[in-house]
């Protein structure tokens, strides 16, 4: 078959899916999008001349490499939780208050926060 028939074929194919943005391409169509890009350009041919000819969108040919990439690089081992210990820091009771002009008010208890509120107001 020369490229100009499997350019016909795989316009045809492509022409068969959903017309829409959730067109979903199979895996051995893509594959086979993606050999026929690549021995076209090696032929002279530009990535857009050849997303032109089959209707597909040009950013669709470098996402599918990029999926091929990620799918044949070996998995990492997934990483290992090590517990640490953290030092006791001491915890206080008594409360910040800070006005919006950026006054600045601390320790002072639920009830003298709650009284100077009633003053300000």
């Amino acid at each position: 078959m020369t490229l100009l028939d499997e350019t016909k074929q795989l316009r045809n194919d492509v022409a068969k899916l959903r017309p829409d943005k959730r067109r979903r391409y199979p895996d051995e169509l893509r594959r086979r999008i993606l050999s026929w890009v690549d021995r076209a350009t090696d032929a002279g041919q530009l990535e857009s001349e050849c997303a032109k000819a089959i209707g597909v969108k040009t950013w669709r040919f470098t996402m599918w490499r990029r999926m091929e990439a990620r799918e044949a690089t070996p998995a990492r081992e997934p990483l290992a939780l090590v517990q640490i210990e953290a030092p006791a820091l001491p915890m206080s009771s008594a409360l910040c208050l800070v006005g919006p002009s950026g006054y600045r008010v601390e320790g002072l208890t639920l009830d003298q926060v709650a009284a100077l509120l009633r003053e300000l107001a």
